[in-house]
């Protein structure tokens, strides 16, 4: 219990510290930010995968046997159960992005080159060629909802990865404490910069004289994944061991898909020190996947 309610400790401050960064920080090196995704999601594929999915495939190898014999399988027939769920859990988090992309409108990763962090200024004009934050009189009524939406959807998009994130790792045992300090570590890591792009794209309401509302909106989203933490730790509590390991199955699913689609597939889309991120990303993965000989 103690080292969950460190890792839900860690979780709200990387969370709070990169959502109020923006108003002192105008600006994140893309590299360092791509380099840091690329570990962050090696540690998570390797987690799901060779922590959480085969802790889970001993505990559910029975109830796939079961299952495969009531659907008329042999003796020996295995339903891969804890692989099914799994996968249920990772195109369940697929479905969820392609929606919002579709519907309400694609969210930031954090990345420099996806999303141009606006300014809080009251100087001189930026002179590194980056958009300052206009007054909001100068600003079109159609900046003025673009802005908003692209706020917005940002908002929702991450908030829904961040819950699931603190789900996942609020299912891992607490005995696995390998596993869960570096899922942890992994998931403050993208949180500290996901939390920036929420309130960089957010800013425009400070200027619009709802500074109350943005405060509200970055302090909800550090809190998203410790929320999620705890109904990852209910759930498992709960539940006896064949159901802890369904939602570990289905937690893993989401945890590589979050890892594969939220950190590795944007930190490897700039060219810019891609051996540095395969090598980050592959060091991670094969560092975290060892560690199971001592889990």
């Amino acid at each position: 219990m103690g080292v969950m309610l460190a890792s839900i400790a860690v979780l709200l401050l990387f969370g709070l510290v990169g959502g109020f960064a923006p108003l002192k920080v105008s600006q994140l090196s893309q590299s360092s930010v791509d380099i840091a995704y690329a570990f962050a999601g090696g540690i998570l594929a390797a987690v799901a995968v060779v922590h959480m999915l085969d802790d889970a495939g001993g505990e559910l190898e029975a109830s796939g046997q079961a299952f495969a014999q009531a659907l008329g399988g042999g003796d020996d027939a295995v339903f891969p159960m804890a692989n099914t769920l799994f996968m249920v859990g990772f195109f369940a988090i697929l479905s969820v992005e392609a929606t919002l992309h579709h519907k309400v409108g694609g969210h930031a990763h954090g990345n420099s080159n996806e999303q141009s962090a606006p300014q809080v200024e009251t100087g001189a004009p930026a002179e590194t060629g980056e958009t300052e934050l206009l007054p909001e009189s100068s600003q079109s009524q159609d900046e003025k909802g673009s802005s908003a939406t692209g706020g917005w959807a940002t908002l929702v998009g991450l908030s829904i990865h961040s819950v699931v994130e603190g789900v996942a790792a609020g299912a891992i045992p607490s005995e696995d404490q390998a596993a869960l300090g570096a899922v942890v570590l992994a998931i403050a890591c993208h949180k500290g910069f996901a939390a920036f792009a929420v309130g960089s794209v957010n800013l425009p309401m400070i200027n619009q004289g709802k500074r109350n509302l943005w405060n509200a909106l970055v302090v909800w989203f550090a809190v998203s994944g410790p929320l999620g933490m705890l109904i990852g730790m209910a759930a498992s509590e709960n539940l006896d061991s064949t159901g802890t390991a369904v939602i570990t199955a289905l937690a893993a699913g989401t945890l590589l898909s979050v890892g594969v689609t939220e950190m590795l597939l944007p930190a490897f889309k700039d060219g810019e020190a891609l051996g540095v991120k395969i090598f980050a990303a592959c060091f991670s993965m094969l560092a975290m996947s060892l560690l199971a000989v001592w889990a």
